[in-house]
């Protein structure tokens, strides 16, 4: 996988644990836009869904936000380590 983030070169993920958090990452936008409307794509299932049946996350749209949030955040301090 080939990330650009603005202002920042490519970035090229190769590793499992890189594309898990890639994929996290992703997620969590993706939940936000629902949150506001937007399904990202028209073929793809709503990010809630996938939460649920990615992760084996319960909830609603807000709690399976904070959920991903939380995994994000835990993703970014163990790599931290």
């Amino acid at each position: 996988l080939v990330a650009h983030a603005r202002g920042c070169s490519m970035r090229t993920f190769t590793t499992p644990a890189e594309m898990e958090f890639f994929k996290l990452v992703h997620l969590k936008q993706g939940l936000k836009l629902q949150a506001q409307g937007i399904q990202m794509s028209s073929r793809l299932p709503r990010a809630t869904t996938i939460a649920r049946r990615q992760y084996g996350l319960k909830g609603n749209l807000e709690s399976l936000t904070r959920q991903v949030e939380a995994m994000v955040e835990a993703a970014i301090t163990s790599k931290g380590d």
